[in-house]
């Protein structure tokens, strides 16, 4: 069997890797930003950056390092853009 026979199967596992991997960097802020959203607006608490690293850390155990770090970017991202400019007036 030539070795370009087994190849498709490899990469078709490693997109289904990446997408799992992208999915879990795409629920972690999403999850850690609605969280921080209710903690803000029911008890007005601004610092809430620990969340985004709690979420983060809980995609790195559940997925691996990519995951971690896809998840870390969208927080950096989620927290400057969304929430560090409104709890900062």
């Amino acid at each position: 069997m030539p070795m370009g026979d087994a190849m498709p199967p490899a990469r078709a596992e490693d997109k289904a890797a990446l997408a799992s991997d992208l999915v879990a960097a795409l629920i972690a802020p999403a999850v850690a930003f609605v969280a921080a959203e209710l903690i803000y607006s029911l008890l007005g608490v601004t610092r809430l950056g620990i969340l985004f690293l709690a979420f983060v850390t809980l995609a790195a155990t559940i997925r691996e390092s990519r995951a971690a770090v896809f998840a870390a970017l969208l927080s950096v991202v989620a927290y400057r853009l969304f929430l560090d400019l409104r709890t900062n007036d």
